[in-house]
């Protein structure tokens, strides 16, 4: 195995790469099978002892057929693999303990329905700021927060129930995070945060992913482990879409979700969508009462909007 020199071009096209760029064990196994057929060849042991090497014929027959696959481009991940689709690539992003988000929502617009019907429309002002209508106007991507304090947190999922409905009655693609009814039992960590959102944006977004996209994003999603990771694998299903927004209440995190650099990661997010020219417009919405998180995100995000100075 030393003295084997691996082709970068070739074990790139083939998809023999780990998830570090590090050679695979496939690959390595497959060398490891020649080079013993050629030294067993060298040595003339092949014609004068058939059974010197335990598998000899089994493995011409599988070196043979891996030749066949990739050279029919069967094996050749860049054409996508056969028959791979979104209905392939959901079941892997279900998380059990995370909540459905169209319960949340639902939930949002119930509570939303009866504080209205008991004080009135109490976040008409709030859609209508000047703040929040420039932010929605701007033609590039950008992140806003809306503050608030305990008092006024239900003003703010007011206004994302509020938002998100509006978004889909215009037939928006919207993906959001919100808090479930019971916050102990679905606070949410960053990698779950990310995969709702993936899942979500698949759902909608379907007639952009051709077979050869969809095998891809299947590889992105089974190689995806770390939040950098799903952060990147977010950033690859933007790809075709016009315009996305992002509704995220803070309240649903868990705690070391609060902690993560939101407003960082995103707004590097939208350098890597202009940088690889994917003209994917992202509207993201924070909804926050949390003073640590408030702090983290008023140093980096373009657009800030106080509930409670809107509201008076």
């Amino acid at each position: 195995m030393r003295n084997i020199i691996f082709d970068p071009a070739i074990v790139s096209q083939l998809g023999l790469k780990d998830s570090d760029s590090s050679i695979s064990k496939d690959l390595q196994r497959i060398c490891q099978l020649v080079s013993i057929m050629i030294l067993t060849e060298t040595e003339g042991n092949l014609s004068k002892s058939p059974h010197t090497v335990v598998g000899l014929p089994e493995t011409r027959r599988a070196l043979e057929e891996f030749h066949t696959l990739r050279y029919t481009g069967t094996f050749d991940t860049s054409k996508g693999g056969p028959g791979v689709n979104l209905s392939d690539i959901l079941p892997s992003l279900t998380i059990p303990t995370l909540a459905d988000p169209e319960a949340t929502l639902r939930y949002y617009a119930i509570m939303c329905k009866i504080r209205r019907q008991k004080e009135g429309d109490t976040t008409c002002s709030l859609r209508r700021s000047r703040r929040l209508q420039g932010w929605a106007a701007e033609t590039r991507s950008s992140l806003l927060l809306v503050k608030g304090s305990f008092p006024t947190r239900h003003l703010l999922r007011d206004l994302a129930a509020d938002m998100i409905c509006l978004l889909r009655k215009e037939k928006s693609i919207v993906a959001w995070v919100l808090q479930a009814k019971s916050q102990q039992q679905h606070a949410h960590g960053v990698v779950d945060i990310l995969k709702e959102l993936v899942s979500q944006i698949l759902q909608q977004n379907p007639a952009t992913f051709t077979e050869r996209r969809a095998s891809l994003t299947a590889r992105r999603i089974r190689d995806a482990s770390t939040a950098e990771d799903w952060c990147s694998v977010l950033g690859s299903v933007l790809g075709g879409i016009n315009e996305i927004y992002l509704v995220i209440d803070t309240e649903a995190f868990a705690d070391q979700a609060k902690e993560y650099g939101w407003s960082c990661h995103f707004a590097s997010l939208f350098n890597e969508l202009q940088a690889r020219r994917i003209t994917t417009t992202v509207k993201v919405m924070f909804i926050s009462c949390r003073k640590p998180v408030i702090r983290q995100f008023q140093t980096d995000c373009g657009t800030v909007i106080d509930a409670g100075r809107s509201c008076r």
